[in-house]
């Protein structure tokens, strides 16, 4: 479970309809609440990280390195200068580690369906036998 301190919002609702009023709060606020969702939106990620060359990105269980580097967008404002060169070699890196893994995961398709075409007919030939053999 993750835990998160207590803070007072500075915000106070200005018409009665409060929950339009939440929803663009939420929206426009950079550490709302959905960010475990979208690792690769996480302030952490889009702006700490580009600027900083020996830190690591901010990943979720269950996904690469790769795979949020590549769907990092950096903060817009963020200038050109405080980007870190080592940012730009990473991205090439995830970019070429997406066609490695594209062209890795069609070779294993196919061995997939290879082996899989093999133990069916494994699997025909034990059922023609277990059908001719006599009790």
């Amino acid at each position: 479970m993750l835990w998160y301190s207590y803070e007072v919002l500075p915000w106070v609702p200005t018409t009665a309809d409060w929950c339009s009023e939440v929803a663009a709060l939420d929206e426009r606020e950079p550490w709302r609440n959905c960010w475990i969702d979208v690792p690769s939106e996480h302030p952490f990620n889009t702006a700490y990280v580009p600027c900083n060359a020996n830190a690591e990105l901010f990943v979720l269980c269950g996904l690469t390195e790769a795979e949020v580097g590549r769907a990092v967008v950096v903060d817009e404002e963020l200038a050109a200068t405080d980007i870190s060169p080592s940012w730009h070699q990473l991205v090439s890196i995830w970019s070429s580690d997406s066609d490695s893994t594209e062209v890795s995961s069609v070779a294993e398709d196919e061995d997939q369906a290879i082996d899989e075409i093999q133990s069916s007919q494994g699997l025909n030939a034990l059922a023609s036998a277990a059908a001719s053999a006599t009790l």
